[in-house]
């Protein structure tokens, strides 16, 4: 019953838009949100308009950005959804967005939504430290990035393979990022992340494999986002107890765009409008821990959760965005398994 007064509020928001143009039959969404929220709004915005199929396909950010990039002459997608704004940068700047100004943009702070109206912000998911409350005593859990570095923690951290994440990217460059911001150099970063390396069990090959270690005892702790963690304690039941980094963490602006010669970008412009709403926006902040950058969301009928204390860190997103590849390929061919 609620979900189908949420889909008629919101059509309510989006008729003007959905009776001005005639919709494709098909849509496609690649996204890093997961399996839960992108397959719950499928339906939501079948409901809505029941003469377009949705299909998504889940994956990290940087497999979006690396698939979409090698389908440039026949895409594929019509919309991504999710991923840092270092990655949209590096998707704007490859030609691969298409401009869609939505009828939110006003809503949306400048500072989380493109200049040109390439992408806009959605969310805002902070990195955080994960661990397994039944494996980990309370006394031992790690309280900032620098407590991962301590050799007691050796072999008891698994991490999702950071070159197809978005998020973990985001983490790692990050650690970088704080030592190159004051005297221009890596080298810093560089050894702080082979430290962690040192005291990492595995990169595993998707998310899902990185939680099944944590709740099997196969690891203790791990690094990722809020938001996702929250979900699989909530959803799943599992033991996860989560610490957001008091010294701050790379706040990850989770954008959506529409990709460039989308075969069907009439049904992708609906689907952005879709899941801008205000109620979107309030039904996700609910249900799937999502953080709503709209500035004119009632903060009354936001969860209670989000008066958590989350202190970003300062970083440069488009500086971040030039050097983060170069910093991840260094990692990739000079740290990864190598901190022993």
């Amino acid at each position: 019953m609620k979900r189908t007064i949420l889909v008629m509020m919101i059509m309510v928001l989006v008729s003007v838009f959905a009776f001005a143009v005639s919709l494709e039959n098909k849509l496609i969404i690649y996204t890093c949100h997961g399996e839960e929220m992108p397959g719950a709004f499928k339906q939501y915005f079948e409901e809505a308009y029941p003469g377009v199929t949705v299909e998504f396909l889940a994956m990290g950010a940087q497999d979006m950005y690396d698939r979409v990039k090698a389908e440039r002459s026949n895409p594929q997608a019509d919309i991504l959804w999710g991923g840092p704004t270092n990655i949209f940068l590096l998707e704007k700047q490859d030609g691969l967005l298409e401009k869609y100004v939505p009828s939110f943009d006003r809503s949306v702070p400048k500072e989380y939504k493109d200049v040109d109206g390439f992408f806009y912000g959605q969310f805002l998911t902070p990195p955080a430290i994960v661990y397994n409350t039944e494996t980990l005593a309370e006394k031992d859990v790690p309280q900032d990035w620098d407590d991962l570095l301590d050799p007691k923690y050796k072999g008891q951290i698994t991490i999702r393979y950071p070159l197809a994440s978005g998020t973990m990217r985001t983490v790692y460059s990050a650690m970088i990022w704080r030592y190159y911001k004051v005297d221009g150099n890596p080298q810093r970063g560089y050894e702080w992340l082979k430290k962690l390396d040192a005291n990492t069990k595995d990169y595993t090959s998707h998310s899902s494999v990185m939680f099944t270690n944590l709740v099997r005892g196969l690891a203790k702790i791990s690094i990722w986002n809020f938001s996702d963690a929250m979900l699989q304690k909530t959803l799943n039941g599992y033991p996860f107890g989560v610490v957001l980094p008091k010294s701050g963490t790379p706040v990850i602006v989770d954008n959506i765009a529409i990709v460039k010669n989308a075969k069907h970008p009439e049904a992708a412009k609906a689907f952005v409008e879709f899941v801008g709403t205000k109620q979107s926006s309030v039904m996700m902040a609910h249900q799937y821990f999502r953080i709503p950058v709209r500035t004119d969301v009632d903060k009354a009928v936001l969860p209670s959760w989000m008066k958590v204390e989350i202190v970003p860190m300062d970083i440069d997103w488009v500086a971040f965005a030039e050097l983060s590849p170069m910093w991840m390929e260094y990692w990739d061919e000079n740290i990864k398994g190598r901190g022993n």
